[in-house]
């Protein structure tokens, strides 16, 4: 080989040196063309993970080679579409903006199991009815034998689906059950007798008696401190049973001249929805009888339809239920954090700052931790929300409407995802404590219900 070939090699090799380097810098440091813009772009990059995991990634319907969890970097800036897929499951479809030096999130995406609903049980009348457990490992169903004019109690563990016959009774509906909150105990009212069971013994329970021998308690409060006491109320006078030793006390009284309508206790403070002089008020007292201070705080109420709700974090929760107005107030009662009308449901999210609400024609959420909370609204329906729940996951919420289930995605860009998980003629829902299974209870033709189930995850 010559000098002067040798020169134009190394000149050659010096040139494409100068040209790559600094292609290959930007390539490193992130830059690629974009054809679009014909310009080199600084690119952005895409997390995907989904539960569970191991699912195929699409993006633009070209299938990757890696599956969920995924990190794709050096993405060109635009707008992606993406689907998630794994067999057996309903597919996640969502577009996605890529943005410049930036990374896009997709973490909390549930997939959810097509399966096929299982029935637990079957009866010819379509007057039965659930009552779920707050800790979501129980449910209280009841068949009702028209002819015969009687009701079966049983009780469904959720965990291995099986059923417990507990015992015969009579004019029995929902509304008279009453859950501890660690959903260990409930208390029932039937026949004009209130009774207590506990969920170590359920097919037994007891009577609330009073000293004339009739059992006349009602308006029952179990306590958010302790999971084995009991409040209730007798007349004007509040009771407290400690179901640990069965010791009943009286713990606060109101005056002869006032009419307790409800209460509830609270860190030692007691609080009235109570009549006095022909008018309704909300009051804070004292539960320590040496407090000279008898009545702290007051505020009027419009009617005596009055009542509390659930506690959230430190808010009281009222509810009139003439309009179903929801109202939140601080525990000092200076301040109405909260109001809306026509509530027929809320549920807070175990994370214990995410408040689900839902009206007849509105689901939202609202976060308990701002001082000045905004309503961010989920979705609107013309009518027919009938319940809405939380999925473990706050970025999901299970919604009855039109005696539809559906699944709400929380994700909004692009819209928010729903699958219709349970088609039919469905009366109530709920799921397991970890939402791995869905119960619900179907009409089956004009007469019968079907109590069913089917897999979620």
């Amino acid at each position: 080989m010559t000098l002067t070939t040798r020169r134009i090699i190394a000149i050659i090799f010096f040139v494409l040196f100068m040209v790559s380097a600094p292609m290959l810098i930007l390539y490193t440091a992130g830059f690629r063309y974009n054809f679009k813009k014909t310009q080199l772009t600084k690119t952005g990059a895409l997390v995907i993970d989904s539960e569970p995991s191991g699912a195929f990634v699409y993006l633009n319907e070209q299938k990757i080679k890696s599956k969920t969890p995924v990190r794709l970097n050096n993405i060109l800036p635009d707008e992606y579409s993406i689907k998630i897929e794994k067999s057996g499951y309903f597919p996640w479809n969502k577009k996605l903006n890529i943005l410049t030096q930036e990374t896009t999130f997709a973490e909390d995406i549930v997939l959810f199991k097509k399966s096929v609903p299982e029935t637990i049980k079957e009866q010819t009348d379509k007057s039965a009815w659930l009552n779920f457990s707050p800790d979501k490992k129980s449910a209280l169903y009841v068949e009702k034998d028209a002819l015969r004019n009687s009701e079966s109690l049983f009780l469904l563990n959720l965990n291995n689906r099986k059923l417990t016959s507990l015992f015969n009774t009579k004019n029995l509906n929902d509304s008279n059950i009453f859950w501890s909150k660690n959903g260990s105990y409930f208390v029932l009212t039937d026949n004009n007798q209130s009774q207590v069971v506990t969920m170590n013994e359920p097919t037994q329970k007891f009577a609330l008696i009073d000293k004339t021998g009739q059992t006349k308690s009602n308006n029952f409060h179990w306590s958010h401190e302790s999971n084995d006491l009991l409040y209730f109320q007798r007349g004007n006078d509040i009771f407290e049973l400690n179901l640990s030793f069965n010791i009943e006390n009286k713990t606060f009284s109101l005056p002869k001249n006032e009419e307790l309508l409800d209460y509830f206790i609270f860190e030692k403070k007691i609080y009235l929805i109570e009549r006095i002089g022909g008018k309704n008020f909300l009051t804070k007292q004292s539960l320590n009888s040496d407090d000279k201070q008898i009545l702290s705080k007051a505020i009027e109420l419009k009617n005596d339809q009055f009542n509390f709700d659930h506690p959230y974090r430190n808010l009281l929760s009222i509810k009139d239920s003439l309009s179903n107005t929801l109202y939140l107030i601080d525990t000092d009662l200076n301040k109405i954090y909260y109001q809306k009308d026509g509530v027929i449901n809320t549920a807070l999210h175990k994370n214990g700052y995410l408040l689900l609400i839902s009206t007849n024609q509105e689901l939202s959420i609202l976060n308990l931790t701002e001082s000045d909370p905004k309503e961010k609204i989920i979705t609107r329906y013309s009518q027919g929300l009938q319940k809405a729940a939380w999925h473990n996951s706050s970025n999901y919420v299970f919604a009855l409407q039109n005696e539809q289930i559906d699944v709400i995605e929380l994700d909004d860009r692009s819209g928010h995802q729903t699958i219709n998980l349970a088609a039919g003629y469905n009366l109530d829902f709920s799921t397991d404590a970890k939402a791995q299974t869905l119960f619900y209870l179907q009409k089956k033709d004009q007469l019968g219900t079907k109590l069913q189930y089917q897999e979620l995850d």
